[in-house]
């Protein structure tokens, strides 16, 4: 077993995708287990010893991002969603799957510690706004997102497209379907062992040297969440569903 502290641009390498020197990759020979810190390891070991199995799972798949056709639906996670429920039922682990106009930001920022929260739908990263001429970004004032790294990244929830038009004015105190990292380390995750974020990019964030990444994968930690499992690129929606239903196959085992 290998324990990682990473630090500067190794967070955008895969480390499980490298192969050694006879071409066999790293996975197949080692498990790998990334900490935020040396320390991290004594609870890392702690935590396998008494690893208890999974009890509740709140899942999200396919919002309805909004009725002006502006975001591509994605049925395939709906099908991973329903795929999932359906083999965590079979070993007795109560769940909640929300699809559609159900799928809301409220909903999400409502859920206490669920053992797995899965969300399956659009995420993204904005890397560089110097070219944006606009007042807003997926609204967030330009000036705050430039600040602040948290506000760049997020996933896409029901009902978000209204942001895409700049002259959308949401009511006060309303959600406008967008979960930002900034709005996610709020979440109350504090006995959640797994998070999986089953979209693209979900791991990308600003860099920062000697703290880590800034995105969804530091607040979803700071929520709470014991593990993360995230993506660096764009992916496929067909192969993500059959990836995640032999996930949980042995997961919840």
């Amino acid at each position: 077993r290998i324990y990682l502290s990473l630090d500067g641009a190794y967070h955008q390498l895969s480390i499980n995708a490298l192969k050694d020197g006879g071409g066999k990759y790293l996975v197949d020979k080692y498990a790998i287990q990334f900490v935020g810190n040396t320390r991290d390891v004594l609870d890392v070991k702690a935590s396998e010893t008494a690893a208890l199995k999974p009890a509740t799972a709140f899942l999200i798949g396919n919002p309805l991002y909004g009725k002006n056709g502006i975001i591509d639906q994605l049925p395939g996670t709906e099908a991973e969603v329903k795929n999932i429920t359906k083999l965590l039922n079979t070993f007795k682990v109560k769940t909640t799957a929300l699809f559609g106009d159900k799928a809301t930001e409220a909903k999400v920022k409502q859920i206490v510690s669920p053992s797995i929260l899965h969300i399956a739908t659009h995420g993204y990263f904005l890397a560089d706004l110097s070219q944006m001429e606009t007042n807003k970004v997926l609204g967030i004032d330009i000036s705050a997102a430039k600040e602040n790294p948290l506000l760049r990244s997020g996933v896409l929830l029901a009902n978000c497209d209204n942001v895409f038009d700049e002259n959308f004015h949401p009511s006060p105190n309303s959600e406008n379907g967008i979960l930002t990292a900034y709005e996610a380390m709020s979440l109350s995750l504090d006995k959640t062992d797994l998070v999986v974020l089953s979209a693209c990019e979900t791991g990308l964030g600003s860099v920062k040297q000697g703290e880590g990444v800034y995105g969804l994968q530091r607040a979803f930690l700071i929520a709470g969440a014991k593990s993360i499992v995230m993506s660096l690129w764009s992916v496929s929606d067909e192969a993500t569903m059959q990836l995640m239903t032999l996930f949980y196959t042995n997961y919840a085992k």
